[in-house]
């Protein structure tokens, strides 16, 4: 090939060189800043995982008498030791119930009141 002889092709052959170097530069740098920054961010993720020793810190308090209180939770069905049926001697309309279901009583307590107007 022949050398050309033209300064200002010269002049453009040696700036699309040194163009071309510094992307080369450029491209290296780039390299380098992202490998110091794996590092940085590898170094980082190993001191926030390192297991570190904990250290125990005591509390005391003064012990005081006081109610305890106690409660359980439970999930079924219950089932009741004894069933009654109760009934009336007289039939009609019951006006006012007293009781509801599960509610204790005793003998003699009154547990409806009949309508009393068409008796």
């Amino acid at each position: 090939m022949s050398q050309p002889s033209d300064p200002s092709l010269e002049e453009m052959a040696d700036e699309v060189r040194s163009a071309i170097r510094s992307q080369r530069r450029r491209g290296r740098f780039g390299l380098i800043g992202w490998l110091a920054a794996g590092v940085v961010l590898l170094i980082l993720l190993l001191w926030w995982f390192w297991p570190r020793e904990t250290i125990i810190e005591w509390e005391t308090h003064a012990v005081d008498r006081g109610n305890m209180v106690l409660m359980a939770t439970a999930t079924g069905n219950l089932e009741p030791r004894s069933e009654v049926t109760v009934g009336a001697e007289i039939s009609g309309l019951i006006r006012e119930v007293l009781v509801i279901e599960n509610d204790p009583v005793a003998i003699g307590d009154i547990l409806a009141r009949f309508d009393t107007e068409e008796l």
